[in-house]
Protein backbone atom coordinates (compact mmCIF):
# COMPACT_ATOMS: atom_id res chain seq x y z
CA UNK A 1 0.00 0.00 0.00
CA UNK A 2 1.20 3.07 -1.16
CA UNK A 3 1.44 6.23 1.18
CA UNK A 4 -1.53 8.05 -0.70
CA UNK A 5 -3.59 4.55 -0.37
CA UNK A 6 -2.57 4.65 3.03
CA UNK A 7 -4.33 8.39 3.54
CA UNK A 8 -7.15 7.13 2.10
CA UNK A 9 -7.66 3.79 4.18
CA UNK A 10 -7.77 5.81 7.50
CA UNK A 11 -10.44 5.69 9.58
CA UNK A 12 -13.35 8.41 10.08
CA UNK A 13 -13.86 8.43 13.91
CA UNK A 14 -15.87 11.62 14.31
CA UNK A 15 -18.86 14.02 13.11
CA UNK A 16 -18.88 17.49 14.72
CA UNK A 17 -21.55 20.07 14.09
CA UNK A 18 -21.46 23.99 14.38
CA UNK A 19 -25.02 25.16 14.13
CA UNK A 20 -24.61 29.16 13.54
CA UNK A 21 -26.48 32.35 13.33
CA UNK A 22 -24.64 34.99 11.15
CA UNK A 23 -25.62 38.69 11.44
CA UNK A 24 -26.19 40.45 7.82
CA UNK A 25 -25.13 43.68 6.81
CA UNK A 26 -28.24 44.57 6.15
CA UNK A 27 -31.57 42.29 5.80
CA UNK A 28 -32.02 40.69 2.18
CA UNK A 29 -35.44 41.60 0.94
CA UNK A 30 -37.44 39.12 -1.75
CA UNK A 31 -40.86 39.42 -2.56
CA UNK A 32 -42.16 36.48 -1.24
CA UNK A 33 -39.68 36.94 2.21
CA UNK A 34 -36.87 38.24 3.69
CA UNK A 35 -34.00 36.88 5.25
CA UNK A 36 -33.18 38.76 8.66
CA UNK A 37 -29.95 37.09 9.66
CA UNK A 38 -27.68 33.82 8.22
CA UNK A 39 -28.41 30.25 9.54
CA UNK A 40 -25.92 27.95 8.69
CA UNK A 41 -24.69 24.47 9.66
CA UNK A 42 -21.06 23.60 9.64
CA UNK A 43 -19.86 20.31 9.61
CA UNK A 44 -16.28 18.79 10.43
CA UNK A 45 -15.16 15.18 9.84
CA UNK A 46 -12.17 14.16 11.70
CA UNK A 47 -10.16 10.98 10.54
CA UNK A 48 -7.77 8.76 13.28
CA UNK A 49 -5.03 10.53 12.00
CA UNK A 50 -6.06 13.69 12.31
CA UNK A 51 -6.89 14.93 8.85
CA UNK A 52 -10.38 16.86 8.77
CA UNK A 53 -12.48 17.62 5.77
CA UNK A 54 -15.49 20.74 6.57
CA UNK A 55 -18.65 21.24 5.14
CA UNK A 56 -21.18 24.16 5.08
CA UNK A 57 -25.03 24.08 4.26
CA UNK A 58 -27.50 26.50 5.11
CA UNK A 59 -31.88 25.28 5.91
CA UNK A 60 -34.26 27.09 3.59
CA UNK A 61 -37.79 26.82 4.43
CA UNK A 62 -39.08 27.44 1.26
CA UNK A 63 -36.55 24.87 -0.85
CA UNK A 64 -35.86 22.25 1.36
CA UNK A 65 -38.23 22.61 4.79
CA UNK A 66 -35.25 22.14 6.98
CA UNK A 67 -34.08 24.12 10.20
CA UNK A 68 -31.21 24.17 12.34
CA UNK A 69 -32.88 22.37 14.73
CA UNK A 70 -33.99 19.19 11.89
CA UNK A 71 -30.17 19.23 10.03
CA UNK A 72 -28.54 18.75 13.33
CA UNK A 73 -31.33 16.24 14.58
CA UNK A 74 -30.48 14.56 10.81
CA UNK A 75 -26.82 14.41 11.73
CA UNK A 76 -27.08 12.79 14.41
CA UNK A 77 -29.66 9.86 13.60
CA UNK A 78 -28.58 9.50 10.51
CA UNK A 79 -25.05 10.63 9.41
CA UNK A 80 -22.70 9.70 11.87
CA UNK A 81 -24.00 6.01 11.93
CA UNK A 82 -22.92 6.02 8.11
CA UNK A 83 -20.03 7.76 8.00
CA UNK A 84 -17.64 7.04 11.36
CA UNK A 85 -15.91 3.99 11.59
CA UNK A 86 -15.70 4.10 7.52
CA UNK A 87 -12.78 4.53 6.03
CA UNK A 88 -12.33 7.77 3.34
CA UNK A 89 -11.86 5.63 0.21
CA UNK A 90 -15.43 5.54 -1.06
CA UNK A 91 -17.18 6.91 1.82
CA UNK A 92 -18.59 10.09 -0.36
CA UNK A 93 -20.38 7.44 -2.50
CA UNK A 94 -21.73 5.13 -0.53
CA UNK A 95 -22.78 7.86 1.91
CA UNK A 96 -24.64 9.92 -1.02
CA UNK A 97 -26.18 6.57 -2.02
CA UNK A 98 -27.54 5.51 1.37
CA UNK A 99 -28.66 9.44 1.84
CA UNK A 100 -30.22 9.10 -1.22
CA UNK A 101 -33.17 7.06 -0.05
CA UNK A 102 -34.11 9.42 2.66
CA UNK A 103 -36.84 12.20 1.43
CA UNK A 104 -35.54 15.55 1.21
CA UNK A 105 -32.71 17.29 3.63
CA UNK A 106 -31.27 18.13 0.52
CA UNK A 107 -28.84 20.77 3.23
CA UNK A 108 -27.88 17.83 4.91
CA UNK A 109 -26.77 15.88 1.82
CA UNK A 110 -24.99 18.93 0.84
CA UNK A 111 -22.70 19.28 3.96
CA UNK A 112 -21.73 15.92 4.03
CA UNK A 113 -21.08 15.51 0.69
CA UNK A 114 -19.15 19.22 0.73
CA UNK A 115 -17.07 17.87 4.11
CA UNK A 116 -15.90 14.57 1.87
CA UNK A 117 -14.75 16.18 -0.71
CA UNK A 118 -12.75 19.08 1.29
CA UNK A 119 -11.42 15.04 3.73
CA UNK A 120 -10.68 13.60 -0.07
CA UNK A 121 -8.83 16.72 -1.40
CA UNK A 122 -6.75 17.34 1.43
CA UNK A 123 -5.30 13.64 2.03
CA UNK A 124 -4.68 13.29 -1.90
CA UNK A 125 -3.29 16.94 -2.03
CA UNK A 126 -5.40 17.69 -5.14
CA UNK A 127 -8.00 20.91 -5.22
CA UNK A 128 -11.81 19.59 -5.21
CA UNK A 129 -12.05 21.11 -8.45
CA UNK A 130 -9.39 17.86 -9.63
CA UNK A 131 -12.12 15.48 -7.92
CA UNK A 132 -15.54 16.83 -9.96
CA UNK A 133 -13.70 16.43 -12.87
CA UNK A 134 -11.19 18.94 -13.64
CA UNK A 135 -10.98 22.75 -14.83
CA UNK A 136 -13.16 23.61 -17.38
CA UNK A 137 -12.81 27.70 -16.98
CA UNK A 138 -10.03 29.03 -14.81
CA UNK A 139 -12.41 31.38 -13.31
CA UNK A 140 -16.12 32.35 -13.40
CA UNK A 141 -17.95 35.80 -13.66
CA UNK A 142 -19.47 36.83 -10.03
CA UNK A 143 -23.42 38.02 -10.43
CA UNK A 144 -24.09 40.61 -7.50
CA UNK A 145 -27.51 40.65 -6.39
CA UNK A 146 -29.72 43.93 -6.03
CA UNK A 147 -32.39 44.29 -3.87
CA UNK A 148 -34.60 46.45 -1.76
CA UNK A 149 -37.67 48.75 -2.59
CA UNK A 150 -37.18 50.64 -5.80
CA UNK A 151 -40.87 52.62 -6.28
CA UNK A 152 -41.86 55.86 -5.34
CA UNK A 153 -41.24 59.19 -6.69
CA UNK A 154 -37.31 58.77 -6.38
CA UNK A 155 -37.48 55.73 -7.94
CA UNK A 156 -34.27 52.77 -7.97
CA UNK A 157 -31.95 55.67 -7.13
CA UNK A 158 -30.46 53.32 -4.12
CA UNK A 159 -30.88 50.60 -6.25
CA UNK A 160 -29.19 52.21 -8.95
CA UNK A 161 -26.24 53.64 -7.29
CA UNK A 162 -25.49 50.27 -5.61
CA UNK A 163 -24.62 48.91 -8.81
CA UNK A 164 -23.20 51.89 -10.42
CA UNK A 165 -20.58 51.44 -7.48
CA UNK A 166 -20.15 47.52 -7.73
CA UNK A 167 -20.06 47.82 -11.91
CA UNK A 168 -17.05 50.82 -11.13
CA UNK A 169 -15.39 47.99 -8.96
CA UNK A 170 -15.64 45.54 -11.84
CA UNK A 171 -18.54 43.63 -11.48
CA UNK A 172 -20.31 43.32 -14.79
CA UNK A 173 -23.56 40.76 -13.51
CA UNK A 174 -26.32 41.52 -11.97
CA UNK A 175 -29.34 39.87 -10.74
CA UNK A 176 -32.15 42.42 -9.55
CA UNK A 177 -34.36 41.09 -7.30
CA UNK A 178 -38.14 42.02 -8.55
CA UNK A 179 -41.88 41.87 -7.04
CA UNK A 180 -40.35 44.26 -4.37
CA UNK A 181 -41.85 47.56 -5.51
CA UNK A 182 -45.44 49.05 -5.25
CA UNK A 183 -45.88 47.88 -9.16
CA UNK A 184 -44.76 45.63 -11.95
CA UNK A 185 -44.30 49.39 -14.17
CA UNK A 186 -41.58 50.01 -11.45
CA UNK A 187 -39.66 47.12 -11.17
CA UNK A 188 -39.70 47.27 -15.21
CA UNK A 189 -38.49 50.99 -14.99
CA UNK A 190 -35.90 49.78 -12.68
CA UNK A 191 -34.44 47.65 -15.37
CA UNK A 192 -34.44 50.22 -17.63
CA UNK A 193 -32.35 52.21 -15.67
CA UNK A 194 -30.28 49.66 -14.69
CA UNK A 195 -29.38 48.90 -18.49
CA UNK A 196 -29.15 52.87 -19.16
CA UNK A 197 -26.36 52.93 -16.05
CA UNK A 198 -24.79 49.90 -16.51
CA UNK A 199 -24.52 49.97 -20.70
CA UNK A 200 -24.97 47.09 -23.18
CA UNK A 201 -22.29 44.92 -22.40
CA UNK A 202 -23.52 44.03 -18.51
CA UNK A 203 -25.53 40.82 -17.72
CA UNK A 204 -28.83 41.73 -16.19
CA UNK A 205 -31.26 38.90 -14.45
CA UNK A 206 -33.99 39.50 -12.70
CA UNK A 207 -35.70 37.07 -9.72
CA UNK A 208 -39.16 37.12 -8.81
CA UNK A 209 -38.83 34.25 -6.44
CA UNK A 210 -42.42 33.27 -6.82
CA UNK A 211 -44.13 36.89 -6.19
CA UNK A 212 -46.26 37.13 -9.37
CA UNK A 213 -49.01 35.30 -10.84
CA UNK A 214 -49.19 34.90 -14.82
CA UNK A 215 -50.90 38.56 -15.28
CA UNK A 216 -48.01 40.13 -13.45
CA UNK A 217 -45.09 38.09 -15.15
CA UNK A 218 -46.47 38.41 -18.73
CA UNK A 219 -47.04 42.43 -17.96
CA UNK A 220 -43.14 42.61 -16.85
CA UNK A 221 -41.73 40.95 -19.50
CA UNK A 222 -43.61 42.82 -22.23
CA UNK A 223 -42.23 46.22 -20.62
CA UNK A 224 -38.83 44.28 -19.75
CA UNK A 225 -37.82 42.66 -23.00
CA UNK A 226 -36.71 46.04 -24.55
CA UNK A 227 -33.90 45.87 -21.99
CA UNK A 228 -31.88 42.96 -23.30
CA UNK A 229 -32.70 40.71 -20.12
CA UNK A 230 -30.58 37.64 -19.95
CA UNK A 231 -33.28 35.82 -17.91
CA UNK A 232 -36.38 36.22 -15.55
CA UNK A 233 -36.37 33.60 -12.59
CA UNK A 234 -38.86 32.00 -10.98
CA UNK A 235 -41.33 34.29 -11.42
CA UNK A 236 -44.38 31.75 -10.56
CA UNK A 237 -44.99 29.31 -7.90
CA UNK A 238 -43.60 26.09 -7.97
CA UNK A 239 -46.75 24.31 -9.12
CA UNK A 240 -47.60 26.51 -11.97
CA UNK A 241 -46.48 24.50 -14.64
CA UNK A 242 -48.64 24.97 -17.57
CA UNK A 243 -48.39 29.09 -16.92
CA UNK A 244 -44.19 28.46 -16.86
CA UNK A 245 -44.81 27.17 -20.29
CA UNK A 246 -47.34 29.77 -21.47
CA UNK A 247 -45.16 32.64 -20.14
CA UNK A 248 -41.85 31.29 -21.72
CA UNK A 249 -43.74 30.57 -24.85
CA UNK A 250 -44.87 34.20 -25.04
CA UNK A 251 -41.70 35.97 -24.46
CA UNK A 252 -38.17 35.98 -25.90
CA UNK A 253 -36.44 36.80 -22.32
CA UNK A 254 -35.50 32.75 -20.72
CA UNK A 255 -37.19 31.93 -18.09
CA UNK A 256 -35.23 30.32 -15.15
CA UNK A 257 -36.38 27.94 -12.75
CA UNK A 258 -35.18 28.10 -9.00
CA UNK A 259 -37.92 27.48 -6.18
CA UNK A 260 -39.54 24.48 -8.66
CA UNK A 261 -36.45 22.89 -8.39
CA UNK A 262 -36.30 20.01 -5.53
CA UNK A 263 -34.19 17.71 -7.49
CA UNK A 264 -33.18 16.25 -10.74
CA UNK A 265 -36.22 14.98 -12.18
CA UNK A 266 -38.01 18.79 -11.49
CA UNK A 267 -35.49 20.07 -14.43
CA UNK A 268 -36.17 17.06 -16.44
CA UNK A 269 -39.97 17.86 -16.18
CA UNK A 270 -39.75 21.78 -16.61
CA UNK A 271 -37.50 21.01 -19.65
CA UNK A 272 -40.27 18.99 -21.30
CA UNK A 273 -43.11 21.05 -20.38
CA UNK A 274 -41.13 23.93 -22.53
CA UNK A 275 -41.56 25.74 -19.75
CA UNK A 276 -37.76 27.36 -18.94
CA UNK A 277 -34.76 28.41 -20.57
CA UNK A 278 -32.08 27.60 -17.81
CA UNK A 279 -31.70 26.54 -14.28
CA UNK A 280 -30.49 28.51 -10.89
CA UNK A 281 -28.57 25.30 -9.59
CA UNK A 282 -27.69 25.26 -5.68
CA UNK A 283 -26.37 22.09 -3.70
CA UNK A 284 -28.78 22.31 -1.05
CA UNK A 285 -31.22 21.78 -3.94
CA UNK A 286 -29.49 19.04 -5.31
CA UNK A 287 -28.20 17.14 -2.44
CA UNK A 288 -24.83 18.47 -2.89
CA UNK A 289 -22.01 20.31 -4.73
CA UNK A 290 -21.19 16.61 -6.14
CA UNK A 291 -24.64 16.10 -7.41
CA UNK A 292 -24.90 19.63 -8.43
CA UNK A 293 -22.56 18.82 -11.09
CA UNK A 294 -23.66 16.21 -12.60
CA UNK A 295 -27.32 18.06 -13.01
CA UNK A 296 -24.95 20.73 -14.54
CA UNK A 297 -23.89 18.33 -16.98
CA UNK A 298 -27.66 17.19 -17.44
CA UNK A 299 -28.74 20.23 -18.26
CA UNK A 300 -25.64 21.05 -20.44
CA UNK A 301 -26.78 18.38 -22.41
CA UNK A 302 -31.33 19.56 -22.58
CA UNK A 303 -29.13 23.00 -24.07
CA UNK A 304 -30.11 24.85 -20.48
CA UNK A 305 -28.50 27.90 -19.41
CA UNK A 306 -27.56 27.41 -16.01
CA UNK A 307 -26.88 30.30 -12.54
CA UNK A 308 -25.21 28.43 -10.10
CA UNK A 309 -26.05 30.28 -6.26
CA UNK A 310 -25.85 29.81 -2.97
CA UNK A 311 -27.64 30.89 0.18
CA UNK A 312 -26.38 33.69 2.71
CA UNK A 313 -23.35 31.18 3.56
CA UNK A 314 -20.17 31.50 4.38
CA UNK A 315 -16.44 32.16 1.71
CA UNK A 316 -16.14 27.39 2.49
CA UNK A 317 -19.20 27.23 0.95
CA UNK A 318 -18.63 30.04 -1.27
CA UNK A 319 -15.05 27.90 -2.41
CA UNK A 320 -16.62 24.62 -3.30
CA UNK A 321 -19.13 26.69 -5.72
CA UNK A 322 -16.30 28.24 -7.15
CA UNK A 323 -14.49 24.86 -8.10
CA UNK A 324 -18.15 23.44 -8.89
CA UNK A 325 -18.28 26.46 -11.06
CA UNK A 326 -15.68 25.90 -12.79
CA UNK A 327 -15.75 22.08 -13.72
CA UNK A 328 -18.98 22.45 -15.20
CA UNK A 329 -19.52 22.35 -19.24
CA UNK A 330 -20.95 26.15 -19.02
CA UNK A 331 -21.99 28.58 -16.66
CA UNK A 332 -23.77 31.70 -19.09
CA UNK A 333 -25.29 33.39 -16.23
CA UNK A 334 -22.62 33.49 -13.73
CA UNK A 335 -22.19 32.20 -10.22
CA UNK A 336 -23.77 34.15 -7.32
CA UNK A 337 -22.04 34.47 -4.10
CA UNK A 338 -23.27 34.28 -0.36
CA UNK A 339 -20.32 35.42 1.62
CA UNK A 340 -21.46 39.32 0.49
CA UNK A 341 -24.05 40.52 2.88
CA UNK A 342 -22.18 38.39 5.87
CA UNK A 343 -21.58 41.01 8.57
CA UNK A 344 -18.52 38.40 9.70
CA UNK A 345 -16.78 35.67 7.18
CA UNK A 346 -15.77 32.56 9.89
CA UNK A 347 -12.98 31.72 7.47
CA UNK A 348 -9.57 32.82 8.10
CA UNK A 349 -8.87 34.36 4.70
CA UNK A 350 -12.40 35.55 2.81
CA UNK A 351 -13.20 34.29 -0.81
CA UNK A 352 -12.63 37.47 -2.97
CA UNK A 353 -12.97 38.74 -6.52
CA UNK A 354 -10.82 40.53 -9.26
CA UNK A 355 -12.30 42.65 -11.72
CA UNK A 356 -15.59 41.04 -10.84
CA UNK A 357 -14.41 36.99 -11.46
CA UNK A 358 -13.84 34.35 -8.86
CA UNK A 359 -10.95 31.61 -9.25
CA UNK A 360 -10.85 28.34 -7.52
CA UNK A 361 -8.72 28.52 -4.45
CA UNK A 362 -5.32 25.53 -5.87
CA UNK A 363 -4.75 24.32 -2.60
CA UNK A 364 -5.68 20.42 -1.23
CA UNK A 365 -9.32 20.27 -0.57
CA UNK A 366 -11.53 23.46 -0.75
CA UNK A 367 -8.66 25.69 0.31
CA UNK A 368 -10.20 27.05 3.33
CA UNK A 369 -9.79 26.93 6.80
CA UNK A 370 -12.63 27.37 9.12
CA UNK A 371 -11.91 29.41 12.24
CA UNK A 372 -13.62 27.52 15.13
CA UNK A 373 -13.58 30.41 17.36
CA UNK A 374 -15.73 32.51 14.94
CA UNK A 375 -18.09 29.49 14.80
CA UNK A 376 -18.50 29.61 18.81
CA UNK A 377 -18.81 33.31 18.65
CA UNK A 378 -22.13 33.14 16.27
CA UNK A 379 -23.53 29.42 17.85
CA UNK A 380 -26.62 29.09 17.62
Amino acid sequence: MNQVQSRLADEIVAVECFPVVIPLKHPLVMSTYSIESAESLFVCIRTRGGATGWGEAAPNAVMTGETLVSMVAAMDAWVVKLVVGQPVLGCRHRVTKALSLIYGNGSVKSAVDMALLDLEGRLLGVPVVELLGGMARNEVRVVRLLDGQHDGLQGPSEVIASAAQMHADGFTAFKLKVGVASSVKDDAEAVRQLRKELGDHALIGADANMGWDLGKARHFVSEAAQYDLAFLEQPLLPGELANMARLQKGTAIPISADEAIHNVSDIFGLNAARAISGVSLKANKTGGVTSLVQAAHLCDALGLRVNVAMLLESSLSCAAMVHAACAIPQVDWGLVLGNAYLLEDPVSVSIECQNGHVAPIIAAGLGIDVDVSKLRKFAA
